[in-house]
């Protein structure tokens, strides 16, 4: 998965003209997608140590969130795609870039049912593998 550093074009960020240092970036809130974990400590990948953040429940609201100016962060590229074609987000070089990353899909080997194989049939067609991992632009 492809990433990108995107803000809202009223952001102060978005009016930087050379790639962002993690101090700058540090200096406004973060958006993450809250850890479903149980007992975690609230994280987020691709946020700078001491940074404040704002949780939100789906990518979906942290694309959101950031369209609206309250925080930054790294979003999934296609997710985004026309939001950044149509001026609502900016995307910010910065001068420690995040790398693609793969995705894994795994699940409970000892809860086999017919859920489980009909996701398992879904997974083997290619266009739907390749939606599910890259995601939907739900912004078009």
């Amino acid at each position: 998965m492809e990433w990108l550093f995107a803000v809202s074009p009223r952001h102060p960020l978005a009016k930087v003209k050379t790639p962002l240092r993690q101090d700058q970036i540090q200096q406004h809130r973060a958006v993450v997608v809250a850890d479903t974990a149980r007992g975690a400590a609230l994280r987020g990948y691709g946020r700078v140590g001491g940074q404040a953040a704002l949780a939100v429940p789906s990518m979906r609201a942290k694309i959101l969130a950031q369209r609206e100016g309250l925080g930054v962060g790294w979003v999934p590229r296609h997710r985004a795609a026309s939001l950044l074609a149509r001026g609502e987000l900016v995307e910010k070089a910065t001068e420690t870039p995040r790398e693609p990353n793969l995705l894994y899909l795994a699940w409970r080997g000892d809860h086999e049912g017919r859920a489980l194989q009909w996701w398992l049939d879904q997974l083997r067609q290619p266009r739907m593998a390749k939606a599910l991992l890259r995601g939907v632009d739900a912004f078009r």
